[in-house]
């Protein structure tokens, strides 16, 4: 009984009180990312505690995100995945219109090569995604599923139609799902020409200044993970 009623007095508190909730959780996030661009990424798991009381969609969605730079790396890697998946469900269970957690529900899915689950995911991200952008970002997640199945010619139809649309992702986001096409069709020639296009768009951003999704060295890690895919020969 105390429980709902302190419960209640919460709900009341922050239906009240909204344009201070929002200025509250404007501050929290803007610390929140400056705790990831520094790595402490333990200081940036206490805020998002924090977070998570004031907006429960963003703060387990991003608690998602976070969870696999607060573990070891000598745990398995599905049971990372297994919990980024408990974590993105929490956001929807209190949002099941959220297109970018619908996404990175996707992304983990993917990467525990359940197809079918991931595809269902990326549906999802693209059905309530309101901007061009947020779709074409559904959009390049759907075509990775068509290469794993082989259907090669739907997925550079749709990775074609997103590089001409005027709200493409950048470069450096779009790159990778084109080496993947070029890499199963065997055009290497095409594999270093996205695999340099997407070096250069992360030189560009960093030197730009603006702040990364992450450590500071995000982009410079970027740049060495494209260089990998380029044959010198």
């Amino acid at each position: 009984m105390i429980g709902e009623w302190s419960q209640g007095l919460l709900t009341s508190f922050l239906l009240n009180n909204q344009g201070m909730i929002k200025n509250i959780y404007k501050k929290s996030f803007q610390n929140y990312k400056s705790q990831m661009q520094n790595g402490k990424f333990e200081n940036a798991e206490k805020i998002l505690q924090k977070i998570i009381k004031i907006n429960p969609v963003k703060g387990w969605y991003h608690f998602g995100l976070l969870y696999p730079m607060l573990v070891s790396k000598k745990i398995f890697q599905k049971t990372v995945l297994s919990k980024q998946i408990e974590y993105f469900n929490r956001s929807l269970s209190y949002d099941k219109k959220n297109p970018a957690t619908w996404r990175a529900l996707g992304n983990t899915l993917f990467q525990l090569k359940k197809y079918d689950a991931a595809e269902e995911a990326y549906k999802q991200s693209l059905e309530y995604s309101r901007s061009e952008l947020y779709k074409n970002d559904a959009l390049r997640f759907l075509a990775d599923i068509l290469i794993v199945r082989r259907q090669f010619k739907k997925a550079f139809q749709i990775l074609n139609k997103i590089l001409h649309s005027k709200h493409r992702p950048p470069y450096i986001q779009l790159a990778n799902h084109f080496i993947v096409y070029y890499q199963k069709i065997g055009n290497q020639k095409l594999v270093n020409y996205w695999a340099k296009k997407a070096i250069t768009s992360a030189k560009i951003i960093e030197k730009s200044g603006k702040p990364a999704y992450g450590p500071k060295d995000t982009y410079r890690r970027a740049v060495k993970y494209f260089e990998s895919f380029i044959n010198k020969k």
